[in-house]
C-alpha cells in the first residue's frame, strides 16, 4: 500500500509521468498491473537517483570553479542521466496506459494537462517576483 489509492512507490515516476492513479479509479487488477510494472522497474528507477547525485555534485563543484569547459562537461553528465530518466518514465507511462481502459486513459491525459498548465501560472507567478 501507501498513501491513497494503495500505489505506494508508483506515485514518483508516475507523477512524473503525468499519470494521476488516484483519479483513475483503477481495478483491483489494475492496480496489481501497476503495482507490477513498477516493480519491474524500481531497480532502474533506483540506479538513476544513484547516478543523479554524484553528477549535480559535480556540476555544482565545476560551476564554482568557473571553468567553462568543466561546467560544460559535468552539465552534458547531467543531462545525459536526466535523458535515461526521462526515456524510463516514458517506457512506464505507456506500460502503464497499457492497462488503462480508453476513459482512464483520457482522465489521465485530462489530469496531465490540468497540472501542465497550473505548473505554466506558477512559473509565471516565479518570473514576475523575480522581476521585482
Amino acid at each position: 500500500g501507501g498513501g491513497r489509492g494503495g500505489m505506494g512507490v508508483a506515485a514518483g515516476p508516475l507523477a512524473q509521468a503525468g499519470i494521476g492513479l488516484r483519479q483513475l479509479n483503477l481495478s483491483d487488477e489494475q492496480r496489481q498491473q501497476v503495482r507490477d510494472i513498477m516493480a519491474r522497474h524500481r531497480e532502474a528507477f533506483a540506479a538513476l537517483a544513484e547516478r543523479a547525485a554524484p553528477t549535480r555534485r559535480a556540476l555544482a563543484e565545476a560551476i564554482a570553479t568557473g571553468d567553462e569547459a568543466a561546467i560544460r562537461q559535468a552539465s552534458a553528465t547531467v543531462a545525459a542521466v536526466q535523458a535515461d530518466r526521462a526515456v524510463l518514465t516514458g517506457k512506464v507511462r505507456s506500460e502503464v496506459f497499457a492497462v488503462l481502459t480508453p476513459e482512464q486513459r483520457e482522465k489521465a491525459k485530462e489530469a496531465r494537462a490540468r497540472f501542465e498548465r497550473r505548473a505554466a501560472a506558477r512559473r509565471a507567478v516565479a518570473r514576475r517576483a523575480v522581476r521585482r
